[in-house]
């Protein structure tokens, strides 16, 4: 299953399943109550193998934004229009997806306000901007 807390308290789940037809047949009343999209992936295991790949791609997807994020930061852009921009407010492509609601003035992740601290990708993300001529952000 994907989609949180509030997919499941919406009825909106995607739900990966694995097995025979006929028992996904015979559970399919049950897993659409509790979900909007149903997905046979396969033979048993199939759906865990389908939510790994889930997990993976948003654990990639979130890496990649850590990395603009500071990018930006190091260019002297502000994170929080950053953030609305890379959400699809400003332009067509929405990898990012809606992000949990934060109030105005909320601290992002503190790996990001401090750069210099981040490790890997993220650090290696700063030090590309540096070489590139842009100013770091303190």
């Amino acid at each position: 299953m994907s989609g949180g807390a509030a997919g499941a308290a919406a009825g909106t789940l995607a739900i990966m399943v694995g097995g025979a037809a006929e028992d996904l047949a015979r559970a399919r009343p049950v897993l659409e109550v509790l979900g909007g999209t149903l997905a046979h992936c396969g033979a048993s295991g199939a759906g865990q193998v389908a939510k790994a790949c889930n997990q993976v791609a948003v654990a990639g997807i979130r890496g990649v934004l850590a990395e603009a994020l500071v990018l930006g930061a190091r260019a002297g852009l502000a994170p929080e229009a950053l953030i609305g921009l890379l959400q699809g407010r400003g332009g067509a492509d929405t990898a990012a997806g809606p992000a949990r609601p934060r109030p105005a003035g909320a601290r992002l992740h503190p790996r990001l306000h401090r750069p210099a601290a981040a490790q890997g990708p993220a650090h290696r993300a700063g030090d590309r901007a540096r070489r590139g001529g842009a100013p770091p952000a303190d």
